[in-house]
């Protein structure tokens, strides 16, 4: 996986390559990522420093496999909550009737419930920050995307370097 650096008003108007962000082959539909990020710093009265926070919204190429991959990208994330709450909840239940019903208190079967909701929870988080496309930086004309296709990065690079020579910005 690459990173590239893109004009920021560029992917807002989905004028990026017609290659999958994701694989790398040709894209035929344009999926929307919407994000908050902060943008500048603000300074009160009190020399308190707080952060505008501005909604910035993506258009990127995808072809038909990984059209829907902000809305996979969003379920793992639920599900790895769910997971850890799951798992917390069964271990509390199971506690309190082992103490009912066996005399004993259950801790390891809590235990062990509990830190595998942990881990499926991590497990789950480590995979989308591993497989997924992600931001880096953002500034006010730029934009940095992690996890892209190489074959999408080289074809941004080289519709960049072709503006830039032809005099275009």
């Amino acid at each position: 996986m690459a990173t590239v650096t893109l004009e920021l008003l560029k992917a807002v108007n989905g004028q990026l390559p017609c290659i999958c962000a994701k694989c790398g082959k040709k894209a035929s539909t344009q999926s929307e990522l919407r994000l908050f990020y902060k943008r500048t710093r603000l300074y009160l009265l009190s020399q308190r420093k707080i952060y505008a926070t501005k909604l910035l919204t993506l258009k990127l190429p995808f072809c038909e496999a990984h059209k829907a991959i902000w809305f996979w990208k969003r379920a793992y994330v639920i599900a790895a909550g769910f997971a850890f709450l799951l798992g917390y909840l069964v271990s509390k239940k199971i506690k309190k009737q082992s103490r009912e019903f066996l005399g004993t208190d259950g801790s390891a079967v809590h235990t062990i419930l509990y830190c595998g909701g942990f881990f499926v929870f991590i497990g789950l988080l480590i995979l989308l920050r591993t497989t997924f496309i992600r931001t880096g930086i953002i500034t006010d004309t730029h934009i940095d995307l992690k996890g892209v296709a190489k074959e999408f990065a080289g074809a941004c690079a080289s519709k960049r370097s072709a503006e830039t020579s032809s005099g275009q910005r």
